[in-house]
């Protein structure tokens, strides 16, 4: 047992912390970016943190002093965990609508199952409120025995029953939808990585409050010798719990890891081209924390970087030729991908009209044609990457270091 607790106490700990950190997370994101799917995501990590935090034995006690029920806070604590179920499911609804392969609802549809869940949750308050005033303990122990009120078994069956429904159905839900990802052959492995945690993980915790069903009506006749699932449960409902939030923390993971990565990447094509071009065209320079951290880079100092290196690339055109873009489509093997040919001419171009600017090279009359190909603008970002990415390449020939010292023919 002591080994047990000692696991408990540290799960109770990591999932807290997880909880948290996943909570504040969506709030932020939906303060810069608010849709349905992100709202109900965001309430449904806050009741998670919320449960974490009514368990913890100080608040548990206060509350229970303070409303004069000793136990209240385990009704919070179900209600809680209810309404993430709740929004889990709802969620996985609104994530279909983004596939084909779904029917597509009517716009009210995806939250039609949550009109089914507040009679459960009003029978789950209305059972406590009845047990709560005439048998207190049975409800903070959670151990039934034979002399048990049926109303406490009750209670709690409701309460399991209603909390592993929208669980398991989220777990069949993103079943569905990586199935559908799959035939069509989306993108994006981290939502795959998210939908398959969400699924295993809401099918952990469903099952962990489904398989204390059997102890509970074992016990509730006396009978003691499967009291081991009850044990096990709260095992199988933290590894859920910890994949779920996983789960939903994973694409924005990702996305957060690639653009800290495409920051850093940009740097030495951003630092070149402020150099070559205009320094002034970098109004708002980050800090060398920030650059050598680059923890929070999306909102602003990512997109700053685009936009000036763009602007850089744009005031180098007058001293831009076409010929060191035509020596490399000569010499590039057919297997070369398109952007990754592109990404390749306009760094030779690039160095090429760096090279003739601090050589003196005289600019050459402005023409309404770009030297450069056209990118859309969706694609600039992973374009310039690409052209950061060839001009630090050790098999090119041209070479950030060697900019200065190439030969203006």
């Amino acid at each position: 047992m002591t080994v047990l607790n000692t696991v408990y106490v540290t799960l109770y700990f990591l999932l807290s912390g997880l909880s948290v950190m996943t909570a504040a997370s969506k709030m932020l994101a939906l303060r810069n970016h608010a849709s349905r799917s992100l709202s109900v995501l965001a309430w449904g990590t806050l009741l998670a943190a919320g449960s974490f935090l009514l368990m913890y034995p100080a608040v548990y006690r206060r509350l229970g002093a303070v409303s004069g029920i000793p136990t209240l806070a385990t009704l919070l604590i179900y209600l809680c965990i209810f309404g993430f179920a709740i929004n889990s499911h709802v969620l996985v609804r609104l994530w279909s609508q983004d596939h084909d392969g779904f029917p597509r609802p009517r716009p009210r549809r995806p939250v039609r199952p949550a009109t089914l869940y507040p009679p459960l949750g009003i029978a789950m308050a209305a059972l406590y409120f009845m047990v709560a005033f005439r048998y207190p303990r049975d409800l903070g122990a959670e151990r039934i025995t034979v002399d048990t009120h049926p109303l406490v078994v009750c209670f709690f069956a409701t309460t399991w029953v209603a909390i592993a429904a929208p669980l398991l159905a989220t777990a069949h839900h993103c079943s569905k939808i990586r199935q559908v990802r799959q035939v069509r052959q989306y993108e994006r492995p981290s939502i795959n990585r998210g939908l398959r945690a969400v699924q295993i993980g809401a099918l952990l915790l469903g099952s962990s409050f489904a398989l204390k069903l059997p102890p509970l009506t074992a016990s509730s006749f006396g009978a003691h010798h499967i009291d081991v699932l009850h044990l096990g449960a709260p095992l199988l409902s933290g590894a859920g719990t910890l994949l779920m939030q996983y789960g939903y923390l994973a694409p924005a993971l990702d996305a957060w890891i690639e653009e800290r990565r495409d920051f850093r990447t940009l740097h030495p094509l951003w630092e070149l081209t402020m150099q070559a071009g205009d320094p002034r065209l970098a109004l708002a320079p980050p800090g060398p924390l920030t650059e050598k951290l680059a923890l929070n880079v999306t909102k602003w100092y990512l997109p700053r970087r685009i936009m000036e290196i763009s602007d850089a690339i744009h005031a180098l055109h007058p001293w831009m030729r076409p010929g060191p873009a035509e020596r490399v489509l000569r010499s590039a093997p057919s297997t070369t991908a398109q952007p990754d040919l592109t990404a390749a001419c306009a760094a030779a171009m690039l160095i090429d009209a760096i090279t003739r600017k601090r050589q003196g090279v005289p600019p050459r009359p402005a023409t309404p044609t770009a030297p450069l190909p056209s990118v859309p603008p969706a694609e600039e970002r992973a374009h310039l990457v690409r052209v950061a990415t060839a001009l630090q390449h050790p098999d090119g020939r041209w070479s950030l270091r060697s900019a200065g010292r190439q030969p203006a023919p």
